[in-house]
């Protein structure tokens, strides 16, 4: 059930401000956990990385990394300088080459309130080369992700205490660009087939290294055990909270676009690609 008092943001949104010096969430931990463990989960995922030190993006393929379209869109606007536009993986820039908006993404102007900035919200970024260093990880095709135990990973900055969050200016202003990793609970799939989780208290039934994300952590993967692998089950796309408060408090919620709904087009385009070369 969601929270009542949360108001949903578009995370175009808050990357957009965020640019601009305003308002943005962060990425939360327990407040009974360091931060260094969420680090120490991190290491385990290094196919998640940084995108233009601004967003995520998890590595799907050797040169192909997958992230969300918000971020994708105005890439050229948070790094005007293509030498720059980069992606960070296992402790390497690579560089960016092209980035492919899913073809049912509407280019839009004028208010960000359009609820069309939420749909469609997944891109593909094309690498120059090819990244030898990292093994990219698999895309879930199941349809159990409704109750499924997940490790969320971003690299946004950083709110240590869900107890009280902090102000927005504090949240916007943090280090992004350092991977974190943790655990939570896909608690539905909501009706436009965002994959839903909360970041829950720990006397509410919090996961050992509960979790929550926010600006920065947009297109970091949520991600589901099958087996001795990790597939990506869903790209972090926005997020709800009561922003008249402190942000990254418990009971914020983080919204993900549902991988399974979109494989035929991923695998497609990375194929497609290849067969032109």
């Amino acid at each position: 059930m969601r929270i009542a008092g949360l108001k949903r943001w578009t995370w175009h949104t808050l990357l957009a401000v965020s640019i601009c010096g305003s308002t943005a969430l962060a990425g939360s931990g327990r407040h009974d956990r360091p931060k260094e463990r969420y680090v120490e989960m991190a290491k385990r995922f290094p196919a998640v990385g940084s995108v233009v030190g601004m967003f995520t993006g998890t590595l799907v393929a050797p040169d192909w990394v997958l992230t969300c379209a918000h971020g994708g869109e105005i890439i050229d606007r948070i790094m005007p300088n293509k030498d720059l536009q980069t992606v960070r993986l296992g402790g390497i820039d690579y560089r960016i080459a092209s980035v492919i908006l899913h073809p049912d993404r509407e280019p839009l102007g004028g208010s960000t309130a359009d609820p069309r900035w939420n749909s469609y919200d997944i891109a593909l970024i094309r690498l120059a080369d090819r990244v030898t260093n990292v093994e990219p990880l698999g895309l879930y095709s199941g349809v159990n992700e409704s109750g499924a135990k997940i490790v969320f990973a971003g690299c946004g900055s950083w709110i240590p205490d869900g107890r009280v969050g902090v102000p927005l200016a504090k949240a916007n202003s943090g280090k992004r660009g350092e991977l974190h990793a943790g655990t939570n609970r896909i608690d539905w799939i909501d009706e436009s087939g965002l994959l839903v989780i909360s970041f829950t208290a720990p006397k509410r039934g919090a996961t050992d290294l509960e979790i929550g994300g926010g600006a920065g952590d947009s297109g970091g993967a949520m991600l589901i055990q099958d087996g001795d692998k990790w597939l990506i089950a869903g790209v972090a796309a926005q997020g709800e909270a009561d922003i008249s408060q402190n942000v990254g408090r418990y009971g914020h919620q983080l919204m993900g676009t549902r991988v399974s709904d979109y494989l035929d087009w991923i695998r497609s385009t990375i194929r497609q690609s290849h067969d032109n070369e």
